[in-house]
């Protein structure tokens, strides 16, 4: 099952309402800062896809040789900003003055950070310059990525500010997690043959020195430390968390619903523009007629992917045909789909009821709906403490071969055994290795893989229980300590800590405008 996409006119305008920073936000929730994410996120480009594993809290993020990365990500010419001596100044924001060097750290830190994520997903060329291709109406690519790094420049300066200010310093863990990534970094640079300087110029841009790279590295990590400091300030009682879902629904329900696109046939077999205004208001009213038409012949979600292949156009046949569930979106939620409005409001409408069906008109296309249910997540989170067993000749980040699999459930089936003649409580649990283990509290499904799933979130799990499981990067030995809220009550607590979050935030945006400066040109392409 796919995505609707969110490559529109509307989903633009939505995303630049949220802000550029939330978006940000939701990037640093996997845990690492924006410099550390980018490289980790490469490195799942790179190497097997690590959905079923999670190193934790305690493992520092791991970098691949610039030489490897080169073929995944390449900063982009058309906007990283042209060296310049160290006094320059390309942007004020607040009271700082940025560098051109400090500036290129956010903004091909965030292109590196879009790629790696996007995965050939969007429109964008990476091969073409970034200003002459349109991101959405009246934007181009480089403008999104500009913004994108403004927003990140001032959601990290002002909230750094604000820690200092209030007395709050970076943990020490958090810190020892920072040293421990730079170190793998210069391993990593030592292995491809380059100086430390050349591969941080190669990753985030020109002028990136270490003291560049570590200063705003740091600075990211303090304000989203800061960030998650705060959060965990904001006391959200069960009746506020009750009367904020009476009032809004989304943040906590999901919906399953069928969607088959049909795009206006705009454009030739080379993506040229070949019709004339009244030919595309022409195809485009064709194109909703052959919606409408469909949507008369749809009885429920059996019948409704066999209308899809009767319907697809040759470029999305093989989709439907080769998959019966393509057309199928399960457990959506409205984060999923709110940079798309239209579609938002009518999966989310309160008075929705299965078996509804509906044709709805964009721009350029219209699109065929089936409402099959809505439900909340009952299930409650858990909170566990993890050890993981690797072999030391197992590369950080990669699948483990069998043979090294195999050592590492041995390993853990031993340490296992040794619990098992313990008192099996928290303190017996952190004594059994010398590593610490790493804790996840208020652990929600899809953390792990599904048999970690199975076991965590089993009812009758208890206090107490452990049991070894096989990732596909490391096996783990789990610990579980207890049951926590339900899903969806965590979904709503989390929504309205970040209504409370945004209102602190808008006190701080005032004073952190950015404003650009001489050496920052704007208008620089390749």
């Amino acid at each position: 099952m796919n995505t609707p996409s969110t490559n529109t006119p509307e989903a633009a305008r939505a995303e630049r309402k949220r802000g550029g920073w939330t978006t940000l936000r939701l990037w640093l929730a996997a845990g690492a800062v924006c410099a550390a994410a980018a490289l980790t996120l490469l490195l799942v480009l790179l190497g097997p896809a690590p959905a079923t594993a999670d190193t934790g809290p305690a493992s520092p993020a791991v970098t691949p040789p610039a030489s490897e990365v080169q073929a995944a990500v390449t900063p982009p010419s058309a906007g990283a900003v042209t060296p310049a001596p160290p006094q320059a100044t390309a942007a004020a924001i607040g009271s700082h003055a940025l560098t051109p060097a400090q500036y290129n750290y956010y903004y091909v830190g965030q292109y590196n950070l879009f790629l790696a994520a996007d995965m050939g997903l969007s429109t964008l060329d990476r091969n073409a310059p970034l200003a002459q291709q349109p991101y959405a109406e009246g934007t181009t690519w480089e403008d999104y990525f500009r913004q994108l790094a403004e927003d990140t420049i001032r959601y990290t300066y002002a909230l750094s500010d604000a820690a200092q200010a209030a007395g709050y310093a970076l943990p020490g863990e958090e810190a020892r997690r920072l040293d421990e990534s730079w170190q793998a970094m210069q391993g990593y640079a030592a292995q491809s043959g380059q100086t430390m300087e050349a591969y941080l110029e190669e990753l985030f841009g020109a002028g990136v020195t270490e003291a560049v790279f570590r200063g705003e590295n740091r600075r990211e990590a303090l304000a989203k430390s800061y960030d998650d400091h705060l959060r965990a300030g904001f006391d959200i009682s069960d009746e506020e968390i009750q009367a904020a879902y009476d009032r809004d629904h989304r943040a906590a329900d999901r919906v399953s619903y069928c969607y088959f696109p049909m795009i206006a046939a705009y454009r030739d077999a080379d993506g040229d523009d070949v019709l004339s205004e009244a030919e595309k208001a022409q195809a485009k009213a064709e194109t909703a007629r052959r919606a409408w038409e469909m949507l008369d012949r749809v009885e429920d979600e059996n019948n409704f992917n066999a209308l899809c292949v009767e319907y697809a156009d040759p470029y999305s046949l093989s989709n439907y045909r080769d998959d019966p569930a393509f057309a199928v979106y399960r457990d959506v939620t409205y984060a999923q789909i709110e940079a798309d409005p239209t579609l938002a409001a009518w999966a989310f409408d309160g008075d929705r009821t299965p078996g509804e069906k509906s044709v709805l008109e964009g721009q350029d296309h219209s699109y065929v709906l089936y409402f099959i249910g809505r439900s909340r997540e009952e299930v409650r989170a858990a909170d566990v403490r993890l050890l993981s067993f690797r072999p030391v000749d197992a590369p950080a980040g990669r699948a483990l071969t069998e043979a090294q699999a195999q050592a590492a459930l041995r390993e853990a089936e031993a340490v296992l055994e040794k619990f098992g003649s313990t008192d099996r409580n928290e303190g017996s649990f952190e004594a059994l290795t010398p590593q610490a283990s790493a804790l996840y509290e208020q652990m929600t499904p899809g953390r792990f893989s599904e048999a970690a799933d199975a076991w965590c979130f089993d009812p009758a799990r208890a206090p107490g229980d452990c049991t070894v499981i096989r990732e596909e990067t490391a096996v783990y030995l789990f610990y579980f300590l207890r049951q926590g809220a339900p899903v969806w009550k965590l979904a709503v607590r989390e929504q309205l800590r970040q209504e409370r979050f945004d209102a602190y935030f808008d006190t701080l945006t005032p004073a952190y405008a950015f404003v650009p400066q001489e050496a920052f040109d704007r208008t620089q392409t390749l």
